[in-house]
This record gives C-alpha cells, structure tokens and sequence, in this order.
C-alpha cells in the first residue's frame, strides 16, 4: 500500500510508538484496577465471614509478634486478663487511639487497641482488676511493630467492666471502591487514543490524493464565455 509508505518515515514512527506505548500503559492499569476490585472483594469476603462470627477463644499462633496474620486477622475473640498501667497513644486524624497491654490468664501479655479519644480529651486509665475483652484481631500497625517486625494485637469492640471514654474503632467499610470505574475509565482513554490514531494516520494517507484531485479540478476547471469569444474575424 503506497500510500501509507509515510508510516515508515522517523516522525511517524516515533508517534506510532508513542501511541501504542501509551495504550499499552492505559490497558495495563486497566487490569490492574480489576486486579485490586478483585483483592477488595476477597478483602470484603474475609472480614465479613470472620466478624460475623460468635467471639471464640484465641488459638495458638493468633496472637502476638509470631501470629500466623492472614490465619487470624479479622476473626473475634474473647479472652481474659489485667491491663497494665502504662498506655501509649498512637496519633490519627483528630485524636489519639490508645494501646495498652494486658497480661492474660496464661502468662502471655498483648497489645490491645482499647479504641479512640478525641484530640481534646485526657487519656483515661484501662479498667483496673480482671478484665474480659472482646476484640477483633488486627494486623500489627508499623509504628508498633519493633525493628520492623509483625505480629498481630487485639482491637476491642467491648470489655466487662466497661472501658468508659473511650469509643471502639469502627469496622472499615465494605465497598469496593472506585477501582471498577477506574477500570473502564482506562480502557476507554485506551480506546480514544486508538481512534484519534488511526484517525490521524487516514487523514495523512488522504492528504496526497485530495491535493492530486484538486490539482486535477483546476486544470479543467471551465473558464465562462464572453462576447467577444463569438465573434469571428
């Protein structure tokens, strides 16, 4: 086909490669988006099975610096034991949430996230003697893991006595997001591209005929009579 020999010249060879560069990006996050509503949805799965769940005692490797984390987090557990004194507040967006220790019956002592207080708020004291908490277990935050460790620690939902002034945390919500929007928004600029690229290509393939035509129609073009034409000598 001679008339796209121009898709061989340098220019149009950079842009032809800038395109499908482009779109092999675009296609690419496309799927990548549906990969992570697909690990949300898993996500939602989980946390909605094992909350749901009656609280059950803690089983071995659930808890503390060693857990099994993708074995236990999320699932509700009941266990017993007596706060220590020292708490320790962990800074988030307008407060504090509040970790304190509590050695339970054998021996063992976890780091429980007794829940929120407001920024303007004095930390109150855990409830003091034998305590029964309820909590979810959670994936050790970073900035209570030691020398980068992992684990797990309790998120109380409720305790008995009560731990008043304190508000427990919230499960996170169990949408699934933005991303398949974001999705078919990739795919659809991928699309777009592809258009306004072949587009461009046809338009430059037509541009020597139309000139070659128009060239054509002056050549021929009728010239009008005048009187003096008809007039012979």
């Amino acid at each position: 086909m001679t008339m796209y020999r121009f898709l061989l010249k340098p220019k149009w060879l950079a842009f032809s490669a800038v395109v499908l560069a482009a779109v092999f990006l675009m296609v690419n996050l496309g799927f990548w988006q549906l990969r992570r509503l697909d690990e949300r949805r898993e996500f939602n799965r989980v946390v909605a099975e094992r909350t749901s769940d009656l609280p059950q005692a803690a089983q071995p490797g659930w808890l503390g610096p060693d857990a099994d984390v993708e074995a236990a987090e999320w699932r509700v557990v009941s266990l017993t034991g007596r706060f220590e004194e020292r708490t320790d507040s962990l800074p988030v967006s307008g407060g504090y949430q509040l970790i304190t220790p509590i050695e339970i019956t054998d021996g063992a002592t976890i780091l429980v996230n007794r829940g929120g207080v407001d920024v303007t708020s004095d930390i109150p004291p855990p409830p003091v003697g034998d305590v029964q908490v309820v909590g979810r277990i959670r994936r050790l935050p970073t900035a209570l893991s030691e020398e980068g460790g992992t684990g797990t620690y309790l998120e109380a939902m409720s305790s008995v006595p009560e731990d008043g002034g304190v508000i427990p945390l919230p499960l996170p919500p169990l949408d699934e997001g933005n991303h398949l929007s974001y999705a078919l928004q990739w795919f659809t600029f991928a699309v777009c591209v592809l258009v306004g690229w072949v587009l461009a290509i046809r338009r430059s393939a037509l541009r020597p005929l139309q000139s070659s035509l128009q060239r054509r129609g002056n050549r021929h073009q009728a010239v009008p009579w005048r009187d003096s034409d008809l007039q012979r000598p």
